[in-house]
């Protein structure tokens, strides 16, 4: 089946979905399914090929989701936002798909993206949505401390003194011509990555305006409030149901914290990246994580 993408309000909330194999519709009671939970800011087309990948080499249905005010609906499906969203709203947002959208006798694999896996985490204390979990994939996970990241200290007060000017800043670069925004992050993507597909640079196309923008900062300063200690109870407690992967050198998620899950947790199923990807894996990686995931969800499978 080829790719599907559109938006349905969720609750009220206009939620875009990119599915390949099933819409959210047509799943059937009893079958495998693969949901990403994206990072922040979560736009799903920075992992349209990673997850076009995944279902080419798996066969199965691949949802991804998009987090609430990180993408504008079309004007013509006259959806709108009704405020800022925080972290428990993701969260929340996230468990209502999963209650609305996937049977209960579904054999759920997640793929949770940096702060997707703080929200996969949280979507494990429902009963409900745990029964529905075969395994969730907690790639560069943010589960932890984020304030102590060496990302986060910078980016926080860029954000706390510099927020308003960058939202204005990218209310100016909506005004120019689509193919000189085009060119500018393809240079971006290209200087900090070594790598600018299409795909990635109409996603940053799609972040870079001013309410896009202004909801990615929100979430963020509500990650800092939110995730600190390491929820050692809850992820021993599902643990069979959990693999964490860690970058060598990433400033979202750096080794001391594989070393401290490992420390509290030593028979949790968590290893680091011998690949060399960064944590925006989708960006110049999506072909050899793809690689990973299918692997080890085809044992999983068979287990």
């Amino acid at each position: 089946m080829a790719c599907k993408d559109d938006w349905v309000l969720v609750d009220d909330m206009p939620t875009r979905f990119i599915t390949w194999g099933a819409w959210i519709d047509d799943l059937k009671d009893g079958e495998n399914l693969i949901l990403l939970i994206p990072g922040n800011p979560g736009l799903v087309d920075f992992y349209r090929e990673f997850l076009k990948e995944l279902h080419e080499k798996l066969q199965i249905p691949v949802w991804a989701v998009s987090h609430l005010g990180h993408e504008m609906p079309p004007k013509s499906k006259n959806m709108h936002y009704t405020h800022k969203y925080n972290l428990q709203d993701q969260i929340d947002h996230k468990i209502t798909i999963i209650r609305k959208y996937v049977p209960q006798n579904c054999k759920l694999f997640v793929i949770a993206h940096s702060m997707g896996a703080k929200i996969t985490q949280e979507m494990l204390k429902e009963p409900d949505i745990e029964q529905r979990i075969a395994t969730s994939f907690m790639l560069f996970p943010t589960v932890e401390r984020i304030g102590d990241t060496p990302n986060a200290r910078f980016v926080r007060p860029m954000i706390q003194y510099m927020g308003f000017p960058l939202v204005f800043l990218s209310l100016i670069f909506t005004c120019l011509p689509r193919v000189l925004r085009a060119f500018m992050l393809s240079s971006v993507f290209s200087t900090a990555y070594g790598a600018a597909p299409n795909h990635v640079v109409e996603a940053g196309l799609k972040l870079v305006q001013p309410t896009i923008l202004g909801n990615v900062f929100h979430l963020f300063k509500t990650e800092l409030n939110q995730i600190k200690e390491l929820d050692v109870a809850t992820l021993n407690k599902h643990k069979k149901k959990l693999k964490f992967y860690y970058g060598t050198n990433d400033g979202w998620s750096p080794l001391i914290f594989y070393e401290n899950l490992i420390k509290n947790i030593p028979d949790m199923d968590a290893v680091v990246c011998q690949n060399g990807m960064s944590h925006a894996f989708s960006i110049r990686s999506a072909p050899v994580m793809a690689g990973l995931i299918s692997q080890w969800i085809e044992e999983r499978k068979a287990s």
